[in-house]
């Protein structure tokens, strides 16, 4: 698979055994404290070869070492989007700004410039699926597992 790159210095290949390519901060955070999101550029845009390669951005495990979760959990990169890659992050206490220009949130806690900040994962076949909506289900079997949701299973 080949995926073209713009500012290549900032997406780092996997070493054997891992999975996922490191994105790494381009910038420092951008601070939205009317939406409650931090914001980094990684300069990083991608263009697949072909149109069945998509991709997915984790968060790394350094993110538990910080005050941040990604703000959609995992991010789809559509083979057809060309703009810049950008990661946002929930900052895990309310971002407050004084009138000093200064903030509540701690530096040390966040991730800067430079830093890697995602794993992008890709994968290459698409699967489209037929929703069918019926009035009950008739053409499948009960599971063990039933109807039971949030933690219910193994107990």
């Amino acid at each position: 698979m080949f995926v073209e790159a713009i500012n290549s210095q900032n997406i780092i290949t996997p070493r054997q055994g891992d999975l996922g390519h490191d994105l790494i901060a381009s910038s420092g955070p951008v601070f939205d404290y009317d939406n409650q999101f931090i914001e980094y550029s990684t300069g990083v845009r991608l263009a697949p070869f072909t149109d069945d390669v998509h991709g997915l951005i984790f968060p790394r495990s350094s993110i538990s070492n910080k005050w941040l979760t990604l703000a959609n959990s995992v991010a789809v990169i559509d083979s057809s989007y060309r703009g810049e890659i950008k990661l946002r992050f929930r900052y895990l206490w309310k971002m407050k700004e004084t009138i000093e220009g200064y903030s509540n949130i701690n530096l040390d806690k966040i991730y800067k410039k430079g830093d890697k900040i995602g794993q992008l994962v890709w994968f290459t076949e698409r699967v489209v699926t037929k929703i069918i909506e019926v009035p009950e289900f008739t053409n499948c079997d009960d599971s063990e597992r039933g109807e039971g949701a949030f933690g219910s299973t193994g107990k």
